[in-house]
């Protein structure tokens, strides 16, 4: 389930909300075929050990750079406070990298990854 590299924890104002959450991972990997995979993860799921959605980047070729997406959107279902993590990586030997190819920073480290969270109130 690879490295965490994004989390945050909240509380829904409203059990009746929608929540959605939204994951822009520019990934890198140092292997030249490699797949990156994105997970969600959420403490309250029925299962919190099991992923909740999943995004894969398909063939980052020579150590290039791409987006993995991942979009969750779930009732909220109680006021208790929640924690959604973002875990990444490869089943790729190899060293997965954030905001850069495997080679060097990427457009003048201008590029970045972000987890947007909206409640959406009934």
């Amino acid at each position: 389930e690879g490295d965490q590299y994004a989390g945050k924890t909240f509380t829904p104002k409203n059990a009746g909300s929608t929540i959605v959450v939204e994951v822009v991972c520019q990934a890198g990997h140092s292997a030249s075929t490699a797949v990156l995979i994105g997970a969600l993860f959420d403490t309250l799921a029925s299962v919190p050990a099991d992923a909740v959605a999943t995004g894969v980047a398909q063939n980052v070729n020579n150590g290039g750079m791409s987006p993995i997406v991942v979009r969750y959107e779930f009732t909220a279902g109680s006021t208790t406070e929640r924690t959604i993590t973002f875990r990444a990586g490869s089943p790729t030997a190899g060293t997965t990298y954030v905001n850069q190819s495997a080679s060097a920073a990427t457009l003048n480290s201008t590029i970045f990854s972000s987890m947007t969270i909206t409640e959406y109130l009934p």
